[in-house]
């Protein structure tokens, strides 16, 4: 009889501390679950707030501009810029004093995204080589960097870049006289990260 109790008591320890051991394992597993859970929706909503601050930078940017002086538009979380109202004379990167006014307001607009980095691009028309139009845009490219630069002390070379795409993407037609003026341009990008996952 006294066996009999005792297998029955090493039986019915067993079967306990088997049940606590499965009820500790389900427990840790459904509290890394809700640990997941609880950093899946703090994610999102840093992820919400973070489109919702690009949205607001980017209604500023939109609000400093008129079209005849420059275009707004979003492409992801990039804002471009493009400056309708900003040319160069046929086969030259000089800076007129007249568009001063409008690199003010692209000064102001880089300044509302003060964590990102901006790429000046520089196009021509068809007219010439494509060899001497691609040294033409990265001369303009240059030039509106350079000019950027020395109004806004805190631009350097890690946060601001100059690229030259020659008379690659018109947005006009290169027979008129009035499309050449229009292709002969420069575009501001500003870029935002794209990886929101480095917001955790």
């Amino acid at each position: 009889l006294n066996y009999n109790i005792d297998v029955l008591t090493r039986e019915r320890n067993a079967l306990t501390n088997e049940f606590k051991m499965e009820i500790g394992k389900r427990t840790a597993e459904m509290n890394a679950k809700m640990k997941e859970i609880e950093n899946e929706k703090d994610l999102l909503s840093k992820k919400v707030a973070y489109q919702n601050k690009i949205n607001e930078q980017y209604k500023l940017v939109n609000q400093l501009f008129i079209d005849k002086d420059a275009l707004v538009f979003r492409k992801g979380n990039d804002v471009i810029i493009s400056m309708q109202g900003f040319g160069f004379d046929v086969g030259e990167s000089d800076i007129k004093p007249e568009y001063f006014g409008l690199l003010t307001k692209i000064q102001e607009a880089i300044s509302t995204f003060p964590d990102s980095k901006v790429i000046v691009a520089g196009y021509t028309d068809s007219f010439g080589s494509d060899a001497s139009n691609l040294k033409l845009s990265q001369e303009r490219s240059d030039a509106v960097t350079t000019y950027l630069r020395a109004n806004m002390p805190a631009l350097n070379n890690r946060n601001i870049s100059s690229i030259g795409y020659g008379e690659n993407n018109p947005i006009a037609n290169n027979e008129t006289i009035e499309g050449r003026s229009k292709n002969r341009r420069i575009d501001i990008i500003i870029k935002n990260d794209d990886d929101l996952l480095s917001l955790k």
